[in-house]
């Protein structure tokens, strides 16, 4: 006799499901959620470049000084995003509505970043007009600018800015309220690549017209980024989040700005583990401008024409691309403190070797390969710490936090300190016998590599002290974000 146990139809498993909050996705639903922030991030990764990329050229275009082009490409922008950064950052961690605390700063925005964003090639037409008006005429001539035009830029730039700074900010916020943790590292390894696409469109196919075709150019990409970010605000949709506890907070109307600043502060700066987190984090933004220099170096102490220094750099950012999907991987399995440290000593020993063994085209070329490819990687990495080291609740606020922190130093500190050095030891040559090498000659611009590896040690030293307090406060299983 067959028992009923053994005749019994067995029902489907359900299929896994991920959450993150109060969501909850199947695997499919989480490709679909994927797709749809990943659309974004090319969008957002064109609008984001198409300025700094194309803008220096149509100004120059026009007459614009250096100093000018400088100050409307990035000085307006680090002004803005210091003074609005902090306040949308603390106000959308602590936002409450249906559609969620994200996207209606996103949906609010960016219109007005894509309608600005469009008025920009169209600043000789809109100074003209301008001229018209007496009062105006009168303004516009007087600004310390090489013509009106220069200054009708800077005017719709800032505009543009003001509105773009909050939807830069915001984006990043959402992935850790809608992509699950066990999943953040593979979703920004392809952020990443998908980022690379968005470079690759800008600097193969736009820059090549950007004074032939300024108009259709600014007017395409900013159709795309507002078509492609209203579809991903109406498609991805965020969970339910508790009330925010605290002062800061209060029904009715928004904290005084008094009580918010204070509460932005202690909160931000209060337990050690967050400060070494931006001191990791900020020293490998503080690389970027010093790694400016290092064209430099093939060019005035190993005698290469700039073509062929291009030629060679380029290999590096796509040496990393096949290592995106595995490093996400690694990152979700190891977590972003172990990879990174990893990364970083990889890092330094790439720098010492470049720093001792460059002597020619070939080394030059194998250090930008190594280079190139392991910078990517720490950067990917360091996204991934800050998701999982600060408080999910107020992703904005300590993110905010550690922008400030860090252009107040790379801005003030290190960036003018290394041109500051590197102009001391302009006319400086020395000699260094290297084993198995023979003598090697130390220009300035080679010391840009030593530079570069004092800066990386620092974020070690970050790194280190972070994972320390992180055990502290609950380590691999029990982490929980203080304050």
């Amino acid at each position: 006799m067959t028992s009923p146990a053994a005749t019994a139809t067995t029902a489907p498993a359900a299929p896994a499901r991920h959450t993150v909050g109060t969501l909850s996705y199947t695997r499919l639903g989480l490709c679909v959620v994927f797709f749809w922030l990943l659309l974004g991030d090319i969008a957002f990764v064109l609008v984001d470049q198409l300025e700094p990329r194309l803008l220096p050229v149509i100004l120059k275009g026009h007459g614009a000084a250096d100093r000018e082009i400088t100050i409307i490409i990035s000085s307006i922008a680090a002004i803005l995003n210091f003074a609005i950064g902090p306040v949308v950052s603390f106000r959308s961690d602590r936002t409450r509505t249906r559609w969620g605390r994200r996207i209606p700063y996103l949906v609010a925005a960016m219109p007005f970043a894509a309608f600005f964003l469009v008025l920009t090639p169209h600043a000789p037409a809109i100074s003209e007009w301008l001229l018209g008006f007496p009062a105006a005429r009168r303004v516009l001539e007087a600004l310390p600018l090489t013509s009106p035009v220069i200054a009708v830029y800077a005017l719709l730039v800032a505009l543009y800015q003001v509105f773009h700074l909050v939807t830069a900010s915001i984006y990043f916020y959402l992935f850790r309220d809608v992509v699950p943790a066990a999943f953040l590292g593979r979703f920004l390894a392809l952020f990443r690549v998908f980022g690379s696409i968005g470079t690759f469109i800008i600097n193969y196919w736009l820059l090549g017209m950007a004074l032939t075709h300024t108009w259709q150019i600014f007017t395409g990409v900013a159709l795309f980024y507002a078509g492609s970010f209203a579809a991903m605000c109406f498609f991805v949709r965020e969970g339910r989040y508790p009330e925010p506890a605290g002062a800061a907070h209060a029904a009715g109307g928004g904290p005084r700005w008094i009580e918010s600043a204070k509460t932005f502060v202690t909160e931000s700066y209060g337990k050690s583990v967050y400060l070494w987190t931006y001191l990791a984090r900020m020293m490998l933004y503080a690389t970027v401008p010093v790694q400016a220099f290092l064209v430099l170096f093939p060019q005035r102490e190993l005698g290469l024409e700039l073509d062929r220094i291009g030629k060679l750099s380029s290999w590096g950012a796509f040496a990393w691309l096949p290592f995106a999907l595995p490093l996400g991987w690694l990152i979700d399995r190891w977590g972003p403190i172990r990879v990174m440290t990893i990364l970083l000593w990889v890092f330094l020993v790439a720098l010492g070797g470049s720093f001792l063994f460059v002597t020619g085209e070939a080394g030059f070329f194998v250090s930008s390969l190594v280079i190139g490819a392991v910078f990517p990687m720490l950067m990917l990495a360091q996204i991934v710490l800050a998701q999982h080291m600060f408080p999910a609740d107020r992703m904005g606020q300590f993110s905010s936090a550690n922008s400030m922190l860090q252009a107040v130093v790379i801005a003030l500190v290190i960036g003018p300190g290394t041109g500051v050095l590197l102009d001391a030891l302009r006319d400086f040559q020395g000699s260094l016998p290297v084993p198995f090498a023979g003598e090697l000659v130390v220009g300035p611009y080679r010391l840009v590599y030593l530079i570069l590896a004092v800066l990386a040690a620092l974020s070690l030293l970050g790194i280190r002290m972070a994972r320390r307090q992180w055990l502290r406060w609950g380590g691999p299983k029990n982490y929980t974000p203080p304050g």
